[in-house]
């Protein structure tokens, strides 16, 4: 793509992107670009949270203002294609410590994520969420023995959080620390947070009140979605909308939950290596996707947090023997996939169905693909919160400190991640 657009045929590569489903910008690395234009314009002394007139399209700041803060002074969008590149690279280069298949076939399954419209737009756009893959992915190869090494990996994390705020759901991994360690961890964690408020209290509130609302419909995942968006396509009004949709979300979020105590034991007749570095990539990429479903909108893009997820349920799908565990590892594998490549699906539908139907009609079968991604999603979510609970209840600090959890859901002392505890001296 970067040599078609070097060699003068952008044209050729728009096509191939909107082909994917991907709406390009008007030039590569828009996301990255939003941020330096934030730079140069703050230091030009305009207040970025109003107006950006360095931006292309005007946009206001709406990321944390840490990262103007951590931005060289001096620093404007003339860089963009630098940054830009340099973030891609970085994030393909990564792809190797992260993605080792095993065969053939988990490398065909692999390939097809990581050529997914997912990554291919989080890379088009350069997005910030690069970075904290980058981070976080650095977080977890530092999940080793070394207490020192771990108590990096949480700060990394820290900073993660101060950066998108998310991130902040991977601190639930210093449960694999001893009682007096995560403590610790926990109080550096509250002191970053009370600094990082305390000093940026102001353009923290008008960053967040900057965050853009996006349509039920178009290319974001969220837990609003299906029930707010049912309640928008049967036209209720305003209030009865409002009571029809959170009475929809508390029903799926039961529906997810009873869903995910059940994969949970199916997970449990699997002989998975907990302590493989695979699972601790799985739960980390679990965590974030789940997190991100039920705290907003989140436009598709941040599909790459399943490449932590899909290796290690590959790795599964392959070496389980016939059976329900077996089966539901396929049909998770599926749904990942289904998923990351959704929009592409959803913009061909919705291309053949203008030229095909007529209006009324083809807004239906456009409406019951949005319902079939949005049950998807719930489903995915249901398994991915059991692959994040199956790691997290095996901690040390989980384990040994909810004596009711491990009566419910007894473990193998011996395959607790961090159960080696020689790196805590």
């Amino acid at each position: 793509m970067a040599a078609l657009w070097l060699m003068g045929e952008q044209s050729i590569g728009l096509a191939v992107l909107r082909f994917l489903g991907i709406h390009p910008g008007p030039f590569p690395f828009l996301d990255s670009h939003a941020v330096l234009s934030a730079a140069e314009c703050q230091a030009r002394g305009i207040d970025v949270y109003v107006v950006n007139p360095c931006d292309v399209l005007g946009r206001v700041h709406v990321y944390s203002p840490l990262w103007l803060t951590l931005l060289p002074r001096g620093t404007t969008v003339a860089a963009t294609p630098w940054v830009g590149a340099g973030l891609d690279l970085l994030f393909i280069a990564a792809l190797g410590l992260l993605i080792r298949p095993r065969s053939a076939g988990e490398l065909a399954v692999l390939a097809v994520a990581a050529f997914s419209p997912a990554t291919v737009y989080a890379l088009e756009r350069a997005n910030t969420d690069l970075v904290i893959f980058l981070l976080v992915l650095g977080a977890g190869l530092l999940q080793t023995r070394s207490l020192r090494r771990r108590y990096g990996s949480y700060a990394v994390l820290v900073g993660a959080a101060l950066l998108k705020y998310y991130p902040a759901i991977l601190l639930a991994l210093a449960a694999r620390e001893r009682r007096r360690h995560a403590l610790l961890v926990a109080a550096g964690t509250a002191a970053a947070l009370a600094v990082f408020a305390a000093g940026y209290h102001d353009e923290l509130g008008r960053a967040l009140a900057n965050i853009p609302r996006l349509s039920h419909f178009s290319d974001s995942f969220s837990a609003q979605n299906l029930p707010f968006g049912i309640a928008e396509i049967i036209e209720l009004p305003p209030a009865s909308a409002a009571l029809f949709g959170f009475a929809l979300f508390a029903m799926l979020t039961a529906f997810a939950g009873a869903r995910a105590r059940r994969t949970v034991s199916l997970l449990g007749s699997i002989e998975i290596d907990w302590a493989a570095r695979e699972q601790l990539f799985a739960a980390i990429g679990a965590l974030l996707i789940v997190g991100c479903f039920f705290a907003g909108q989140n436009v598709y893009y941040r599909g790459i947090y399943f490449l932590f997820v899909l290796p290690a349920l590959v790795q599964a799908r392959f070496a389980a023997e016939a059976g329900p565990a077996r089966r539901l590892l396929s049909y998770l594998i599926a749904a990942v996939l289904f998923l990351m490549w959704g929009e592409f699906f959803r913009t061909a539908i919705d291309a053949g169905l203008h030229a095909m139907l007529p209006g009324a009609a083809g807004n239906r079968l456009a409406n019951l693909f949005w319902l079939l991604r949005e049950f998807v999603w719930w489903w995915l979510i249901a398994g991915l919160s059991a692959v994040a609970a199956s790691y997290i209840r095996r901690l040390p600090l989980v384990d040994d400190g909810i004596p009711w959890l491990r009566r419910r859901w007894p473990t193998d002392a011996a395959a607790l991640p961090g159960a080696d505890r020689a790196g805590d001296k």
